[in-house]
């Protein structure tokens, strides 16, 4: 009960809000503050489990375990040192934006808009990765970095989640048109089928392990029907159930079963996220303007295709091997080790924070703009 009154409390003041933007011909994501916080958690708790333990990691070494550890991630049970917690959130926030925007959506526009939004950020990656790998060979590193791994171990198979996400989507923009209750009842019944198929034949690209992550993203597009939409509490109850069948079953028993019986699975995870994200929407009047929380939200993309490969390549350079065949240095020890692994943190994010102003200023705003400019002559019957 103490749920639904917050619920019926702010939903008067967001649906308001939102109407306002959607009013509007511009995206106005800077207008929730509370999305703009969950970035920056997302963010920051996906480069906790990435550049911490693995700055230890990459050296050999096991980490000491912190009050972080102790108090949190193991009473807790969360799994990834917060990794899938964060990248929970981006899947909540991913659906919950989605669903926000698709009032002045066509089929066509979503997908040059996702197309320009993901597509450059990617091949920028790419070049980046290889100038630093060029720059480190003339500094007389033999760096050698497998990056097409990213796409599938890597902070890249987010994006490939993306990807789907979005071609499959882009074919239910009608019926969630339509209705948002029916189109995400049929989406997820489309997401079912491929998983199931993908049981029974073998699928390119593991499609069905990729359409297990979508399930994730129907939560926030639930969350969005509860909120915004105004759809029952039993409505979101049922939307939810099947969103939690497909994480549970598809998800973790049938594609990620190394984690099924260990007391701390990505449902874990997901369950804390959907905590945390409800807890900020709600809480949206009460959150205070931050010049800096928005900017870290509009770079949070960025950081999140560059910190991985910019951080392997800085890792390898201040301890003089292969990453490749990970041993420790053997003039590494005792204090040295924290200074490395401190070290390297550093620097990685300076690089990262670096390319990410670079992509979100040269390449990010130009292609938003392009893409508009493309949609607008789409819509005059221009092209």
């Amino acid at each position: 009960m103490l749920f639904l009154k917050l619920v019926n409390s702010y939903k008067i003041g967001i649906v308001n809000m939102i109407k306002e933007c959607i009013g509007q011909k511009s995206v106005c994501v800077s207008k929730f503050k509370s999305i703009q916080y969950v970035r920056v958690l997302a963010m920051v708790l996906i480069l906790w489990d990435h550049l911490v333990p693995g700055a230890y990691y990459g050296i050999g070494v096991q980490p000491t375990p912190s009050i972080i550890e102790k108090y949190i991630i193991w009473p807790l049970a969360i799994t990834n040192y917060f990794g899938a917690l964060g990248v929970d959130l981006f899947f909540l926030i991913t659906g919950f934006l989605t669903v926000l925007y698709l009032t002045n959506t066509g089929v066509i526009s979503f997908l040059i808009k996702r197309t320009f939004r993901l597509g450059p950020a990617i091949a920028f990656g790419y070049v980046l990765y290889y100038l630093l790998l060029y720059l480190s060979k003339i500094l007389g590193f033999d760096v050698k970095i497998d990056f097409s791994a990213y796409w599938t171990i890597g902070p890249l198979w987010y994006i490939r989640v993306l990807v789907c996400y979005y071609i499959i989507f882009s074919c239910c923009i009608p019926l969630f048109k339509k209705s948002l209750f029916g189109g995400l009842l049929i989406f997820q019944i489309v997401l079912i089928t491929i998983c199931s198929l993908s049981k029974q034949i073998l699928l390119p690209f593991d499609l069905g392990n990729t359409c297990s992550y979508i399930f994730y993203i129907t939560i926030g597009m639930s969350v969005h029907n509860l909120l915004i939409n105004k759809s029952s509490f039993l409505a979101f109850l049922f939307q939810f159930s099947i969103s939690w069948f497909g994480i549970i079953y598809y998800n973790i028993n049938i594609f990620n079963p190394e984690r099924a019986e260990t007391g701390n699975s990505f449902g874990v995870s997901a369950m804390y996220a959907l905590l945390l994200f409800l807890v900020f929407i709600l809480a949206e009047d009460l959150l205070p303007n931050s010049k800096i929380v928005k900017k870290i939200s509009d770079y949070s993309y960025g950081i999140y295709v560059h910190h991985m490969p910019i951080f392997s390549i800085v890792l390898s350079l201040l301890t003089h091997f292969d990453t490749k065949g990970i041993k420790m240095a053997p003039q590494l020890s005792g204090g040295a080790i924290k200074v490395v692994c401190y070290t390297t943190i550093t620097v990685s994010m300076i690089l990262t924070i670096g390319a990410s102003y670079i992509q979100n200023k040269w390449i990010d705003t130009p292609c938003v703009k392009m893409s508009k400019i493309l949609i607008g002559r789409l819509n005059n019957g221009q092209i």
